[in-house]
């Protein structure tokens, strides 16, 4: 069964994409992240981590349902914001719409680290 996608296929590889934390109705608590694989990997790995996040604490969704919603069941939606199979694309479209949005769930660290990757590549 795929995970909640409100925008794009489950089945979709490539792509950046926002995961939002349906618990939060006081605030928007997003993750922008991207992968090389299906967002159904990605996502479903992100519902893992937010259903038992003692074991995912190195995973950002994990550790926001640690701090945040303890005990309580994973419920979160996806959807894609860009699609390329080509990895600097993707990290730059990444690094854009994380400086743009600035997701709250997302490591603070983890824009520079990006950029970083993007420049040693180029």
């Amino acid at each position: 069964i795929c995970p909640v996608i409100t925008k794009g296929k489950c089945n979709a590889k490539g792509v950046v994409y926002e995961a939002t934390c349906q618990e939060c109705t006081d605030v928007k608590s997003t993750y922008i992240g991207e992968t090389s694989r299906t967002l159904h990997i990605r996502a479903s790995e992100h519902l893992r981590a937010a259903t038992n996040p003692a074991k995912h604490l190195h995973n950002a969704i994990g550790q926001h349902y640690a701090e945040k919603h303890p005990g309580v069941a994973a419920n979160l939606s996806f959807r894609i914001l860009d699609n390329n199979t080509r990895v600097l694309d993707r990290k730059a479209s990444e690094a854009i719409n994380i400086y743009v949005e600035k997701p709250s769930i997302n490591d603070k660290n983890e824009l520079d680290q990006i950029v970083r990757y993007i420049v040693k590549k180029s």
